[in-house]
């Protein structure tokens, strides 16, 4: 015969687990949420960096017959990072902002040290309906997309703009898109 004592009270090991089982996913569910939101957060501050700072050169070049004479570190938004001569994005990374090669008529931006992720998230900011700067081309890793309307400065464009998901992402196991590296993709955005 098995002794029980009336008033006998308590869970088993096997409920206790279960309620464990389950405090642990509904932990770890909003914790999920919560990275993701916060990731969400970071894309928007990105963009609105990389908008913000576009914007103010542009509108500083405005008053100037070229880009040659602005000095692009006075224009820097207070939402960067800056350390030494040294500007950050809000993923860390650094951030160059320069005349475009030789064309004193262009500057460009370029966001550094961004992970495969934020490369593309970032290359497919859609610049059409921007009333603030003219997008003149995007290179992400090397590989450049101009708008139909300018062509392009040499060689074999990569295609046009706008930027498309699977041009960044890719389309086979094999062919990882313009985003390719896990880490350290560069995206340079060059303005008119």
């Amino acid at each position: 015969m098995i002794n029980h004592k009336a008033g006998e009270k308590g869970r088993s090991m096997v409920e206790t687990m279960g309620y464990m089982a389950v405090v642990m996913t509904v932990i770890v569910s909003i914790g999920k949420i919560v990275t993701n939101v916060f990731n969400e957060h970071k894309f928007s501050q990105a963009s609105v960096q990389l908008g913000d700072l576009a914007t103010a050169i542009s509108k500083a070049g405005a008053v100037e017959k070229d880009y040659s004479d602005v000095n692009f570190s006075k224009f820097i938004p207070s939402t960067f990072r800056v350390s030494g001569n040294k500007i950050f994005h809000v993923f860390g990374g650094e951030v160059t902002v320069a005349k475009a090669g030789n064309d004193n008529t262009k500057f460009s931006i370029a966001f550094k040290g961004l992970r495969r992720k934020q490369c593309i998230e970032l290359a497919m900011k859609d610049w059409r309906r921007n009333q603030n700067v003219d997008l003149y081309s995007v290179c992400i890793n090397g590989s450049c997309l101009y708008w139909p309307v300018y062509g392009y400065d040499g060689g074999t464009p990569k295609g046009t703009l706008p930027v498309t998901r699977a041009m960044v992402t890719g389309i086979t196991e094999q062919d990882k898109g313009l985003c390719s590296l896990d880490i350290n993709n560069i995206v340079t955005w060059t303005f008119n």
